[in-house]
């Protein structure tokens, strides 16, 4: 993988180069169809054959040119929905794409295609002032925004410098050159400058001598999901760190960092696939990537402090799991924060009534019986909806206390989609957090899509506990797939350092 990642670092590297007018079309197109040759020869690669490091590579890399594609995809849109601002930018790059080419220069042709810039740069400001003037006396405005006008105006600006580039090249050194479009360059250059400065200040609303206005670009909901969730960077020694230009905050911490890349190797291994063969790399490589970026960012302070949900009997039963799972549903159901979702899915048809008086019944007994819990209960579901997280705190078994936080991402999915499809199984989080007496803190962290499961605990590793842990890790995986759970990931690592 190498040898792989470092010639088409070196090849795009090129290509930028050589293809450098960002709203060129021949750029979008010879970018595309180069990313789209890197992933057919990528998937010609033996993945199997890989070590761990090429598999990691892999998968980062094959991340990294769908990324790719995709932002191709969001600069044509933004190309695309000023292209009416600017109809004469193709004429201008052509020019400047034939030089590349070392196309012989014909200096009169050259004057004429100058001269109709010009008029058509002049025409384009006349009927924006005209529809302008118009708008004034119509409150439908057809006008483009302040978003799009300062961009056009960017881009404007960009047009400028390149044809500068382009007359600089022949000026002075071809004589006819000289003589022909000297003048009709310097024509456009001026309609250029005063055709961005009127969509600044008339269209975009700065104004002169005074500070620029803060005017975004909004990328949209589909953009700003692909770009967070572009895959982090490799661990040190990995290629793709400095090859493939991997992102990643730089709060996220190195286990965070190896959560994902280990579950996204796991997930693409011969040894997990089994026979479920691409399905279950979906489901697994899904797990892994879902909210893994937020959880990199903000698992570690989430609930930190966050009202938690009382119970006082014990959830664990060590000689049965079922009732473990019986027990944990009734403290949810019980804690109350969920009664008024139940009964609003009661008069939908949602969900059966059975139940849902005596659930009633009980959280009315218990706020009476202590005023103070109808507070608490209030924050905790605050708490829930700001948060998407119901924590609750209580005895995991008698004498020992328990902190148990649980959540439902939304899923999206490696190639940056919106939203994973309708059938695809949903991302629980859950984190368990219990201060052992001989164990000391311990922190498991799950992730479960359908069957699949990825946990990360954190433990001391000054006690001797880690080791413990990590010995106990091929016990807790058979217990896993006993149940008919699939663990794409089991990890035991030392706990953050807090800074």
């Amino acid at each position: 993988m190498r040898g792989f990642i470092e010639t088409y670092s070196t090849d795009q590297a090129g290509l930028k180069r050589s293809q450098s007018i960002n709203t060129s079309i021949a750029r979008e197109e010879r970018l595309r169809r180069f990313y789209e040759e890197q992933l057919r020869k990528l998937d010609a690669v033996d993945f199997n054959a890989l070590d761990q490091d090429g598999r990691i590579d892999f998968l980062l890399f094959q991340n990294q040119l769908r990324f790719e594609l995709r932002e191709l995809d969001y600069e044509q849109k933004r190309v695309s929905g000023v292209a009416g601002l600017l109809p004469f930018s193709q004429s201008i790059i052509q020019l400047e794409e034939a030089r590349r080419r070392m196309e012989p220069i014909d200096p009169a042709k050259s004057a004429q295609t100058l001269t109709e810039i010009a008029e058509a740069i002049s025409k384009n400001r006349k009927e924006l002032e005209k529809q302008l003037k118009d708008d004034k006396k119509d409150s439908n405005s057809t006008l483009p925004g302040k978003v799009a006008a300062n961009r056009a105006a960017g881009m404007a600006d960009e047009l400028r410098r390149t044809l500068k580039k382009w007359n600089e090249f022949y000026s002075g050194y071809h004589p006819d050159f000289t003589w022909w479009a000297s003048a009709p360059h310097q024509k456009v250059d001026k309609e250029l400058q005063d055709y961005a400065k009127f969509l600044r200040q008339k269209l975009a609303g700065f104004t002169e001598g005074e500070d620029d206005p803060v005017i975004g670009d909004p990328i949209g909901r589909d953009a700003l999901l692909a770009a967070l969730n572009k895959t982090p960077a490799a661990p040190p020694g990995s290629v793709v760190a400095s090859a493939a230009s991997a992102a990643a905050p730089a709060s996220a911490s190195p286990a965070d960092l190896r959560l994902v890349t280990q579950a996204l190797v796991a997930a693409a291994s011969a040894d997990s696939v089994g026979a479920g063969g691409s399905a279950w790399n979906t489901v697994a490589t899904t797990l892994a990537a879902s909210g893994a970026m937020r959880t990199a960012r903000n698992e570690s302070n989430r609930t930190d402090g966050a009202p938690g949900a009382p119970f006082e009997a014990p959830v664990f039963d060590p000689h049965d799991p079922a009732a473990t799972a019986r027990n944990l549903a009734a403290r949810v159901s019980a804690s109350g924060v969920l009664v008024e979702a139940h009964v609003a899915q009661s008069v939908r048809g949602k969900r059966s009534s059975d139940g849902l008086q005596d659930e009633a019944q009980q959280l009315a007994r218990t706020l009476v019986g202590d005023p103070a819990r109808s507070e608490a209960r209030a924050a905790t579901q605050l708490h829930a909806l700001s948060r998407e997280t119901i924590v609750l705190t209580g005895p995991a078994w008698a004498g020992q206390a328990m902190q148990l936080d649980l959540a439902r991402e939304m899923q999206v999915l490696p190639d940056g989609a919106q939203a994973a499809p309708a059938d695809a199984a949903a991302v629980f989080v859950a984190r368990l957090q219990m201060d052992l007496p001989r164990l000391g803190r311990i922190e498991v962290r799950l992730r479960l899509s359908g069957a699949s499961v990825a946990a990360t605990i954190h433990a001391p590793a000054s006690s001797g506990t880690l080791a413990h842990v990590e010995e106990a890790l091929p016990e807790f995986a058979a217990a896993l797939s006993a149940r008919g759970l699939r663990p794409v990931l089991l990890q035991a690592v030392a706990p953050p350092a807090v800074a």
